[in-house]
């Protein structure tokens, strides 16, 4: 349970703060101007009022998670750090000379009390309304007018395909690695797991315990290497987290970033306006879903907003389709994307197969990619064109979907047709000068997608599950809207 009573903390070394701690540093900057008190009330509904023993603060919880998307640390060296570097402490209101929460601590706060809460939201409402205190954003008619750039973009899962050995087999390696930098003697002297199957957990699980046990028993100098230290930890953590769940990520899916590659994890649809360069929306999905279903969520989340008011949507192909034709017309918004010049119906994720604009392939409902395409013209249709695409008939013959799917078709294809006359004009479009001039700006969220994969712990989930995904993008979309707007700050 949470204490209903603030404590409040004197120290005699609180002056330290205002030596170490510059004005201008980023911790210091969001410990002042953002409530997080009030905006972690939300988690208040998940603690008991009257069992179990005082809890920590969900605000100082919160902000922890925060810390450890911002610095991609595993829990053992972020409590570590916080204990060492004043920022935190400051960020995290704590006295100088006070050490934070167990590890195991963070672990809880996550799996138990974050799931289930509308936080992205939240936090993406709480960077609007500071951005509009600092002049950057303002309403219009009581509302922020938003010129929309949309865009898909993949992350991958903690663990592989199936099971999380060859996680445990990469994280071995590398401390393995790591001991051998530090010292050269120590070269060859460690076990390898390189017999152990990719399929036996239980062997993996040994050895790795073994290799911990070996480290920790044997060379307790290298572990005070940093190095050496952060990969020990980064594998105890993933061996203490597979002994209590037996991981594998059931909510990552396999995707494709192309005909020949492919992903396991995560795709983060993302609304940003391009006048701040600001997040908007955001929806996270399993790996295997095409960009126009979560894309059209995310479109409808800002329209249903009472904040904001979508002027423009610029896009891909795989937002293309009439749906996204249909929605601009009915909300009076512009929509700025180039249709595919064969592609009409079934671009928008009709009866489930979904584009893939990268492969440019469809994706059948299980999550196959097709194996090949063929054009056909019918002549007695008005020399009406349509595309089939043809799926491999060893995966539908033992795929669950196969009669709800497809049916009972000998030869397992999808086709799409021509495009309707709204795209037909979009198309044109597409070619005049002006159309070319405003889709200049959709450079701006590919940018943003490196950004959030180089700067804030995007490119690979640091937890299991959609919920935990959905957290840690909220987070970062939270620090990445916070520093941006610091940054136009700075440019006035």
């Amino acid at each position: 349970m949470v204490s209903k009573q603030k404590t409040l903390k004197f120290s005699a070394y609180s002056g330290l703060y205002d030596i170490l701690v510059k004005p201008d540093n980023i911790f210091r900057r969001l410990h002042d101007d953002i409530d997080f008190v009030s905006l972690t009330n939300v988690l208040l509904s998940t603690y008991s009022d009257f069992f179990g023993r005082y809890a920590y603060p969900p605000d100082y919880m919160f902000k922890l998670c925060l810390l450890k998307v911002m610095t991609d640390l595993s829990d053992i060296d972020l409590v570590e750090e916080v204990n060492v570097n004043m920022a935190y402490k400051y960020f995290l209101d704590m006295s100088p000379e006070e050490m934070t929460c167990h590890p195991s601590t963070l672990c809880v706060f996550r799996r138990n009390h974050i799931g289930g809460t509308d936080l992205l939201g939240d936090l993406v409402m709480t960077t609007f309304r500071f951005a509009e205190e600092a002049g950057i954003k303002t309403r219009v008619n009581g509302k922020f007018h938003v010129r929309g750039i949309i865009d898909a973009t993949h992350m991958m899962s903690l663990y592989g395909i199936h099971r999380p050995v060859p996680v445990l087999k990469e994280q071995s390696k590398k401390l393995r690695r790591a001991l051998y930098e530090t010292d050269e003697e120590l070269a060859g002297r460690l076990a390898k797991d390189r017999d152990i199957a990719a399929t036996d957990l239980t062997a993996e699980m040994v050895y790795c315990k073994g290799l911990l046990a070996c480290v920790e028993r044997n060379f307790p100098a290298c572990l005070k290497v940093d190095k050496v230290r952060k990969a020990h930890n980064r594998l105890k953590e993933l061996v203490d987290d597979i002994a209590d769940y037996y991981s594998y990520d059931p909510d990552a899916g396999l995707g494709h970033k192309s005909a020949d590659t492919e992903f396991f994890g995560y795709k983060a649809t993302l609304l940003m306006d391009a006048d701040t360069g600001l997040v908007t929306a955001a929806a996270v999905t399993s790996g295997e879903v095409g960009d126009a279903l979560p894309g059209m969520e995310v479109a409808k989340e800002v329209i249903a907003s009472d904040d904001f008011q979508l002027t423009e949507l610029s896009g891909d192909t795989a937002y293309s389709g009439q749906p996204f034709l249909d929605l601009a017309a009915s909300q009076g918004f512009d929509i700025l994307t180039t249709p595919h010049p064969l592609l009409g119906t079934g671009i928008d994720g009709r009866d489930g197969f979904t584009f893939n604009k990268d492969a440019d392939l469809f994706c059948c409902p299980a999550g196959d990619l097709a194996t090949g395409k063929r054009t056909v013209t019918y002549k007695k249709d008005n020399n009406r064109t349509s595309i089939i695409y043809r799926f491999s008939p060893q995966h539908c013959a033992t795929c669950p979907l196969r009669e709800t799917c497809l049916g009972k078709a000998r030869e397992k294809t999808f086709s799409v047709s021509r495009l309707t006359p709204e795209q037909q004009k979009l198309l044109s479009d597409s070619q005049s000068p002006e159309y070319r001039r405003r889709r200049k700006e959709r450079y701006k969220i590919e940018a943003l997608n490196s950004h959030l994969k180089s700067g804030y712990a995007f490119r690979k989930a640091q937890g299991k599950g959609k919920e935990m995904m959905t957290l840690q993008a909220a987070i970062a979309i939270f620090a990445y809207n916070m520093k941006k707007i610091y940054a136009t700050m700075a440019k006035k």
